[in-house]
C-alpha cells in the first residue's frame, strides 16, 4: 500500500532549516497556505487522486519557493486532480498526471482564481493521456496566464479530447507583453478528426493584435495529428525558433496577428502524410533559417502555404498577407510550396510585399513549376533562390542545425521508452498473441473476449447461429475469425433487450473480424439489434475496425445500418474487404452522425473494397462532413471493385452519398439499378477536394451529381 507522506522543508536561512512532516494531502494543502519566499515544499512518492491543488504565494527571484516530487515522476496526481497556482516565483517540479482528467479547467493552470502568476515556472512534469472520457468534451491541459512565466522540459502526449494542449492566454491585460517562455517539452498527441487539436496556441482571434511576445523554442512535436495547426500563433511579436516537428500531420500556423519570427525550426516529413510547413496569415513575418525536408501536405497542410485574405476580415477569417520575409530556408524533396492558398469567392485579396530570397529549393521534381498560384503572383519579390533538382544538402550548411533533438526534450525522469500518442500504428500483428478455438458456446465466447490479451485470436470451429443476449464488447486489439471451411456458416444475432448493435466497440477496440454472418433478423419476443456493428456512444479517443469475408443482412428500419457509428466517435480506419451487404432498410455503412457542421466527422479512413451492395432501401456508404472548417485533412474513401445493385432507388435518393470528403477514390466499380431517382454517387463537395471516379460502369443508374462539377470523372 502506497503511503501517503509529504515532507515539508521551511528554509528560514541560508544555515538554519525547520523541519516539519504531514501525514496526509489535506494537511499539505492546508500548509501551502502559509508558504513563504525561501520555503521549499517536497511532496513524498505516492499516488495521489482528485487533488485540488491551489496555491498562492510570493517568492523572490533569490529566494523562490519550491514545490516538488520526492523522486522526479514518483508523485503521480490522477483522478480529477489539478493544479492551480498564483503569485510570484513559485517553482514546480516532478510531479505526473495520468490515468484520470481535469474535471472543470485546466490540468496546470497559471492562475488561482482572480490571481495570476509572475515569474514562475514548471518543470520536469509529465501529463499522460490524462483525457476526458468523452471525446467531444473540450478542456485545455495547460493555460499560461500572467508574465515572465516558463514551462520547461514537460512531457505531454495522448490528449484525445477537443482542446488545445498547452494556451497562452491574452484576455487580461495582466497577461499582455507576458514575455513567456514555453521550451524543451515534448508533444505527441493522436489524430481527432476535428478542428480543436492544436499542441499550443498563443492568443486567439480576438486577442489576436495584442504583443504576446512569448517564446517557443527547443521543443519537439512527434507524431502531432490534432488538426492542420500543430502550434497555432493568433498574437503579436512571438518568437518561434530550433523546435523540430517530426512526422506531424500539420504545420507551423502564423494564423493571426503581425510581427512573428519563425527562425531555425526542422519540420521533418519523411513522406508521412500530411506533414506540412509553415502556414502565413497576416503581416510584418520574418521566416528565415528553417529547414524541411520530404514533406507531403497540400494546402493548409503545404511545405510553405501563404494564404489570400479576405477584403475587410472579421477578426476570426483571413487578413492580408503583406511584408512578410522569407529568407535563408532550405525545401529539400517537398511536394508543394503554394501562394494564395484559399483562393475563393470570399478569399479574394493576395499577398503584397512578400520577399523571397536566398532559400535553396532541393530534390524539385520539376524546376519549372516549384511554386504553385492560386492567384495573382505579383505580390512577390524573388531573390537568388537555388532551385535544383538534385541533393546538395552535403554542400550546404543546415540552417536549422540547432533544432531540437528528442533526448534533450520532455522531463527527464519520463524516458523516450515511454513515448505514447501519436497516430494508431494500424495493422495487426499475432506473433506472441493466443489463439483460442471455440464451439457453439455463447457464455463461452463472451467470457474468451472479455479476458482476451492484446492481439489474441478467437477461432470459431462450429458453423449455426450464435445468439448473443447481450453485445459483444470490443476494447482491445483482438481477431475474430471462422474457420476457413466454414465462412458464411457462422450466423451472429442479437437477442436480447435495449437498442444495441450485436458487436459495440468500446474505447481501445481494435478489432479484425473474418468470415462472421451478422443477420438482423429479430429474435422472437426480442428486440432486433440497430446494427451489426458500432461503436460505443461514448468514447474518449479513436478505434479501428477492418472485415473480411463478412455479410451483412436483414436490418429492417429505416435506422438500422450494418455499421453505425454514433455522434462524436471517431475511427481511425474502417476497412471492409469481400463482404455482402443485403436486404437493409436504413444505410449499409453510415458514418454520418455529425451533423453540427463544424467540420467533425466519424471516419479518418474508409476502405471499401471488393464488396456486394444489394437490396438496400438507403445508400450503401454514407459520409458526412459539413460546415466549411478546413483544419483537418479527411475524411478520406477507397471505394474499388465493389458491385452495387438496387441501392437507394427512392427520389433524391443516392446509392453513395458522399458529403465533405475531401478525398475520394472510386474506381472498378458496377452501379446496377442503383439512385435511379437521384443519384448513384452523390458528391456534396468543397472546391479543393480530390474526387477521382474512374473506369466504373452504370447500368440502369441515376447520374453522378457534384456540387462543383469538378471531378476527375473516366468512366
Amino acid at each position: 500500500m502506497v503511503q501517503n507522506k509529504v515532507l515539508i522543508y521551511f528554509l528560514f536561512s541560508l544555515c538554519c532549516m525547520f523541519f516539519a512532516k504531514a501525514d496526509n494531502m489535506e494537511i499539505v494543502l492546508e500548509k501551502l497556505k502559509t508558504v513563504q519566499a525561501g520555503d521549499t515544499v517536497v511532496i513524498d512518492n505516492g499516488v495521489y487522486s482528485n487533488i485540488d491543488f491551489k496555491v498562492f504565494a510570493k517568492g523572490t527571484a533569490e529566494k523562490p519557493i519550491i514545490i516538488k516530487a520526492q523522486t522526479p515522476g514518483k508523485v503521480v496526481f490522477s483522478g480529477n486532480s489539478a493544479i492551480r497556482f498564483a503569485g510570484e516565483h513559485i517553482r514546480i517540479s516532478g510531479i505526473c498526471f495520468t490515468n484520470g482528467y481535469a474535471a472543470k479547467g485546466a490540468v496546470i493552470e497559471f492562475r488561482n482564481g482572480k490571481e495570476v502568476a509572475n515569474n514562475c515556472k514548471v518543470t520536469g512534469c509529465a501529463i499522460v493521456d490524462y483525457t476526458q472520457p468523452n471525446r467531444m468534451n473540450e478542456n485545455v491541459w495547460v493555460s499560461l496566464y500572467g508574465k515572465q512565466n516558463e514551462f520547461s522540459h514537460n512531457t505531454l502526449i495522448g490528449k484525445k479530447n477537443l482542446g488545445c494542449i498547452l494556451v497562452v492566454q491574452l484576455n487580461d491585460e495582466r497577461s499582455e507583453q507576458n514575455k513567456h517562455r514555453i521550451s524543451n517539452n515534448y508533444f505527441s498527441r493522436p489524430l481527432l478528426g476535428s478542428n480543436g487539436g492544436e499542441c499550443i496556441r498563443v492568443g486567439n482571434a480576438q486577442y489576436s493584435l495584442v504583443s504576446s511576445q512569448t517564446i517557443i523554442e527547443n521543443n519537439y512535436f512527434e507524431k502531432c495529428n490534432g488538426e492542420v495547426e500543430i502550434v497555432s500563433i493568433k498574437s503579436c511579436d512571438n518568437i518561434v525558433r530550433n523546435n523540430t516537428f517530426f512526422l506531424s500531420q500539420g504545420v507551423l500556423a502564423l494564423r493571426h496577428g503581425n510581427r512573428n519570427i519563425v527562425e531555425g525550426n526542422a519540420f521533418i516529413g519523411w513522406g508521412t502524410e500530411n506533414a506540412g510547413g509553415i502556414r502565413i496569415v497576416n503581416a510584418g513575418h520574418k521566416i528565415r533559417d528553417n529547414y524541411f525536408e520530404s514533406l507531403t501536405g497540400r494546402r493548409f497542410f503545404a511545405a510553405l502555404a501563404i494564404m489570400n485574405a479576405v477584403p475587410n476580415s472579421l477578426p476570426n477569417r483571413y487578413h492580408q498577407v503583406k511584408d512578410v520575409e522569407i529568407s535563408n530556408n532550405v525545401w529539400n524533396n517537398c511536394k508543394n510550396i503554394e501562394f494564395g492558398v484559399g483562393a475563393d469567392l470570399e478569399r479574394t485579396l493576395a499577398p503584397v510585399n512578400v520577399t523571397i530570397a536566398d532559400n535553396y529549393f532541393l530534390n524539385v521534381e520539376n524546376v519549372d513549376s516549384v511554386f504553385k498560384f492560386f492567384s495573382t503572383d505579383s505580390g512577390y519579390h524573388f531573390k537568388n533562390n537555388k532551385i535544383l533538382s538534385t541533393d546538395i544538402k552535403l554542400k550546404i550548411k543546415n540552417p536549422a542545425d540547432n533544432a531540437a533533438i528528442k533526448s534533450d526534450c520532455g522531463a527527464g525522469w519520463f524516458g523516450m521508452n515511454n513515448t505514447r500518442g501519436g497516430v494508431t500504428d494500424g495493422g495487426f500483428n499475432t506473433s506472441g498473441a493466443v489463439r483460442t478455438d471455440i464451439a457453439k458456446d455463447i457464455n463461452a465466447f463472451i467470457n474468451v473476449v472479455k479476458n482476451a490479451g492484446e492481439g489474441d485470436t478467437l477461432r470459431i470451429i462450429e458453423a449455426g447461429e450464435y445468439i448473443f443476449n447481450e453485445p459483444i464488447e470490443i476494447n482491445k486489439r483482438i481477431f475474430i475469425i471462422v474457420r476457413e471451411d466454414i465462412k458464411g456458416k457462422v450466423i451472429f444475432r442479437y437477442g436480447g433487450v435495449g437498442k444495441n448493435p450485436v458487436v459495440r466497440i468500446m474505447d481501445g477496440g481494435n478489432v479484425y473480424i473474418d468470415g462472421v454472418w451478422f443477420s438482423g433478423f429479430p429474435v422472437s419476443g426480442n428486440t432486433p439489434p440497430v446494427a451489426a456493428i458500432s461503436p460505443n456512444t461514448v468514447m474518449s479517443g479513436s478505434y479501428s475496425a477492418y472485415f473480411t469475408n463478412c455479410k451483412f443482412s436483414d436490418f429492417y428500419e429505416n435506422s438500422f445500418s450494418a455499421f453505425r457509428a454514433q455522434k462524436g466517435t471517431f475511427a481511425d480506419t474502417l476497412s471492409f474487404d469481400n463482404c455482402e451487404f443485403f436486404n437493409i432498410s436504413g444505410e449499409a455503412i453510415f458514418l454520418a452522425a455529425e451533423k453540427d457542421d463544424k467540420g467533425t466527422y466519424n471516419a479518418e479512413n474508409i476502405l471499401v473494397e471488393n464488396c456486394s451492395f444489394h437490396d438496400i432501401l438507403s445508400s450503401a456508404v454514407n459520409v458526412y462532413r459539413g460546415g466549411s472548417d478546413e483544419s483537418t485533412a479527411g475524411p478520406s474513401l477507397i471505394f474499388i471493385g465493389n458491385k452495387i445493385n438496387s441501392v437507394d432507388n427512392r427520389e433524391r435518393g443516392a446509392a453513395l452519398r458522399l458529403t465533405g470528403v475531401q478525398n475520394v477514390l472510386i474506381e472498378n466499380s458496377e452501379f446496377l439499378n442503383s439512385g435511379r431517382g437521384g443519384s448513384s454517387i452523390r458528391f456534396d463537395e468543397a472546391s479543393f477536394d480530390i474526387i477521382k471516379v474512374k473506369n466504373n460502369t452504370f447500368n440502369n443508374s441515376g447520374k453522378i451529381f457534384s456540387f462543383y462539377g469538378n471531378i476527375i470523372n473516366e468512366n
